[in-house]
């Protein structure tokens, strides 16, 4: 007995199949040879895929200063109020006046009382302060100029304003004149307030006036 050959079917679709075929190597050949146009829609899509949103950077707020010592302590005052800073080789005396004027500078043609700023915030501190001092910080504000004595600068400082705490008033008798203190317990002088003080006035005339002379030190 001999079987009959199976004829192909009539219903089979070889179009269909050979179409299907041709696409499914197309794309295997897109792969791996991608075209210019499909190289830019991947990167897209993987661009947006695992894109993460910039993080904005936030300047933080600074105080700009200029940070000094007298002996131990610590102080600072904003650079927009200081002038210059200069040596102290040398300055004349002051008599007759209270001991924290150290005595008088001159810088170019304007004289400027130095001062020793610790007795005036009410800061402890040792005598013979005007004998370790080697710089004074010049400050001016309007009509009044003042030396700041300093025994050590430390340059222009940057302090980040959340780093400074506020100062209290029952801190010390002076602090009215202290804006804040910042890092290391540096005390930020307010000039303003500084030059207010009524302490600095001397037989009711204030000694921080500035004055000229006629020629530069």
């Amino acid at each position: 007995m001999h079987d009959d050959p199976i004829a192909p079917s009539s219903s089979f679709d070889w179009d269909a199949a050979y179409a299907r075929l041709a696409k499914a190597a197309a794309r295997i050949a897109e792969i791996d040879n991608p075209s210019a146009p499909g190289l830019e829609k991947l990167f897209r899509e993987r661009a947006a895929k695992y894109a993460v949103p910039p993080v904005p950077s936030v300047e933080p707020d600074y105080m700009e200063t200029i940070a000094f010592t007298v002996d131990e302590n610590r102080f600072a005052v904003q650079a927009t109020d200081c002038a210059v800073v200069i040596p102290l080789d040398e300055m004349a005396r002051l008599p007759g006046v209270p001991s924290f004027y150290l005595g008088l500078v001159t810088h170019r043609g304007a004289v400027f009382p130095v001062i020793d700023i610790r007795p005036l915030l009410g800061v402890r501190h040792r005598h013979g302060t005007e004998e370790t001092s080697q710089y004074a910080i010049l400050v001016t504000l309007g009509e009044y100029a003042i030396g700041l004595a300093a025994s050590e600068i430390h340059g222009m400082t940057k302090i980040p304003i959340e780093q400074i705490a506020a100062s209290s008033p029952e801190t010390g008798s002076g602090f009215h004149a202290v804006s804040g203190i910042g890092p290391n317990s540096t005390l930020i002088i307010d000039i303003d307030s500084l030059l207010r003080d009524a302490r600095l006035i001397v037989d009711d005339m204030p000694v921080i006036s500035s004055g000229h002379e006629g020629g530069s030190k």
